[in-house]
């Protein structure tokens, strides 16, 4: 099982004062329970910190901007997904751009893969 790391704290807080408009539009939505679903913002999980996490049914939203895009970043990405679904996490990822030109549909498939994976069971 994955642990929380604590010394993580004052990254997660920084990565919440820096959120791009993508992330603060995403939490606008997730936040509050308004998925039906507990969210949290820049949450650790083992040696990583998800932009969006629901611990209850282990399902992580990453929102990526154009560094993902950068030399390596790629299979970086990759090696760290690989890693969580080792652990249970699924993890959903959306660019900038989907989430500022598409927050309707990005939170309708978001609450549709909780649903899913509630479900079935995931703990």
């Amino acid at each position: 099982m994955m642990e929380h790391n604590p010394l993580h704290k004052p990254i997660r807080l920084r990565l919440r004062q820096d959120a791009t408009l993508a992330e603060r539009l995403l939490w606008s939505k997730l936040r509050r329970n308004q998925t039906g679903f507990h969210f949290r913002q820049q949450e650790s999980v083992g040696a990583f910190i998800a932009d969006f996490l629901c611990f209850e049914i282990k399902l992580i939203v990453e929102v990526d901007g154009t560094h993902h895009s950068y030399p390596g970043m790629p299979e970086k990405d990759a090696s760290r997904e690989q890693i969580l679904r080792d652990e249970g996490y699924e993890i959903l990822r959306f660019s900038d751009q989907e989430v500022v030109e598409s927050l309707e549909g990005v939170v309708i498939e978001i609450k549709r893969k909780c649903e899913v994976r509630a479900e079935s069971g995931i703990e």
